[in-house]
């Protein structure tokens, strides 16, 4: 359904409890996922390689070097940058394949809404 590819990509450091809900929601969704660590401790890398397309371990150079280095490995034109704590819904999946598959789109970037949910289970 959509016409247009999407790279993603997850910053993380030790985020074992919590990446692999991220990544489950992204992986066969996304054309190309990748996640870029800064030294986990945890076993955050060896999950962070069963769902990635693309497991880079490098320093921390601060948040928008990293941030850059991650969209110079991206190969598609729409980038998504997820936070390692947050999860796709299917909802919004689908929402940005229709988004995404329209033909005359003119659009470089597409707001999302996000809730946060504090000290609960989802």
């Amino acid at each position: 359904m959509r016409s247009r590819k999407i790279s993603c990509f997850v910053i993380s450091c030790n985020e074992e409890d919590r990446i692999e809900a991220c990544l489950q929601s992204l992986a066969g969704w996304v054309d190309q996922l990748i996640v870029v660590d800064s030294g986990s401790k945890d076993r955050t890398v060896e999950i962070a390689e069963k769902y990635a397309d693309k497991v880079y371990q490098t320093d921390w150079p601060g948040f928008g070097p990293q941030r850059n280095r991650a969209l110079a490995w991206c190969e598609h034109d729409w980038v998504l940058s997820i936070d390692a704590d947050e999860v796709l819904t299917p909802e919004l999946k689908v929402e940005i394949d229709q988004v995404l598959a329209e033909p005359d789109l003119d659009a470089n970037f597409i707001k999302m809404p996000w809730h946060t949910y504090f000290l609960a289970s989802c």
